[in-house]
């Protein structure tokens, strides 16, 4: 009984001493001015895109020296005097059209002793030969016959090659686009000499170096421009490497076309290529709309008037634009400007950009 007397007693006196300080003066504005109701901040005036799908990558460009479809180095093969020069830079010349003569006096004695050579080793081998068959020759005589006549017929043929090669002639049919000044009617001329180049200008080659990010969205076959002299050729993707180059880490691609200019355009020029890569359209917004919050990416997406913080999954990223996997919808719209300066649900004053 002592014990439940206590606990009302005590029961009584807090609720008396609650009501007393709920009565006093002046503590009702105390407790309504602890927590006070924060002001709305201002509207933040921000740029504002639409969430579209379109091609994250529009063009690869990237520049390198034009070349003819075709291009030959000319050296010779032979040595001896010059004794004519046959043809002159910038001259057209058919496939195997006479370049430069050298004096082929020593070339043809020496196809015409290959060519006895031939013949007297040959009535030998014939001899031996049929004795082999009836039995009347080793075969160790045999094959020492059929060699010296094997080596009979790779000498006549040498020594054919080297008649041939008195005449230096065009590899293929184009333009002789270079020729070694130092060439003259009566200077001596050696073996491995550079004679000078011939390229075919019906269809030009550019070589240009892309980035890895670049190579993955290329093909054989995507359509390119080249553009050179202010001329523009429609062209396409020949070939893309499959490795890089080692120094540079980028990635060979061959742009070819025909070529509808002539000789307006030449082999060597600098030319630009720009390539439309094979890429499906995905939605695509400016990077700068992203912003990083505890390693997940997130965006401001306006609605009613407001800022809305929003968590998305972005893709790749081409120059100042971003592909977005998920988070958003086509025709949301995301703020790119002035994010520094919000928070989720600020109001904002928006002004789209194209």
């Amino acid at each position: 009984m002592k014990s439940s007397r206590i606990i009302i007693v005590s029961a009584v006196i807090s609720i008396t001493s609650f009501f007393a300080l709920s009565c006093s003066p002046g503590k009702a504005d105390d407790v309504s001015t602890s927590s006070p109701i924060p002001a709305e901040p201002d509207p933040v005036s921000v740029e504002a895109y639409n969430a579209d799908y379109g091609k994250l990558v529009s063009s690869v460009d990237a520049s390198g020296l034009l070349r003819g479809v075709k291009e030959a180095s000319v050296v010779a093969e032979t040595s001896g005097k010059i004794t004519a020069l046959k043809a002159g830079i910038g001259d057209y010349l058919k496939a195997g059209a006479p370049i430069i003569t050298i004096d082929d006096s020593i070339a043809v004695l020496n196809l015409r002793q290959a060519e006895q050579d031939l013949e007297s080793i040959k009535i030998d081998y014939d001899a031996v030969e049929r004795a082999y068959r009836n039995g009347n020759a080793s075969n160790a005589e045999y094959i020492k016959a059929k060699s010296a006549y094997t080596g009979a017929e790779a000498r006549l043929e040498q020594a054919r090659k080297n008649y041939e090669n008195t005449s230096i002639t065009a590899p293929l049919e184009g333009y002789l686009a270079d020729l070694n000044s130092s060439l003259e009617e009566g200077s001596y001329l050696s073996t491995g000499s550079p004679i000078g180049v011939v390229v075919d200008l019906s269809g030009v080659k550019v070589d240009v170096f892309v980035s890895d990010d670049d190579v993955g969205n290329i093909s054989e076959g995507a359509p390119a421009v080249i553009m050179v002299d202010g001329l523009e050729i429609d062209s396409e993707v020949e070939a893309v490497a499959l490795s890089s180059d080692r120094a540079t880490g980028s990635f060979k691609v061959i742009v070819s076309a025909d070529n509808p200019y002539g000789t307006r355009i030449r082999s060597g020029m600098p030319a630009v290529v720009s390539i439309n890569p094979e890429v499906e359209d995905s939605l695509v917004i400016p990077s700068a709309a992203v912003v990083n919050f505890g390693g997940s990416s997130f965006v401001y997406v306006e609605q009613h008037g407001r800022a809305r913080l929003t968590e998305v999954e972005p893709g790749k990223l081409a120059g100042d634009r971003i592909e977005i996997r998920s988070g958003l919808v086509q025709g949301e719209t995301v703020l790119v400007t002035g994010i520094k300066s919000l928070a989720d649900g600020y109001p904002v004053i928006f002004r789209l950009r194209n």
